[in-house]
């Protein structure tokens, strides 16, 4: 018996359910998302899983990025790029 109910479809969340979402994961841990899902009505383990680590986890950093990072993240996926177009003409 599933105890309460998504607003609209499972991608949709209310801000009451994340708090909820998040009571759960205080109560349970991060690894019993099959047990946190069962309040959900429309949410499985996966979604509440990922909700929790790509939205609510607050050790995620959420800014915008610098100049100077963008610049090392093209260099760097270049020069990796350079790296393997290399090893597989080898």
């Amino acid at each position: 018996m599933k105890f309460l109910s998504s607003n609209n479809s499972d991608l949709e969340w209310a801000r009451s359910e994340d708090e909820i979402l998040k009571f759960f994961i205080n109560k349970h841990g991060f690894v019993k998302w099959k047990k946190i899902s069962f309040f959900f009505k429309n949410k499985n383990s996966e979604i509440c899983k990922k909700r929790w680590k790509l939205w609510l986890n607050s050790q995620i950093i959420k800014f915008k990025w610098e100049i100077e990072q963008d610049v090392k993240l093209v260099f760097f996926f270049f020069f990796s790029f350079q790296r393997i177009r290399l090893f597989l003409f080898f």
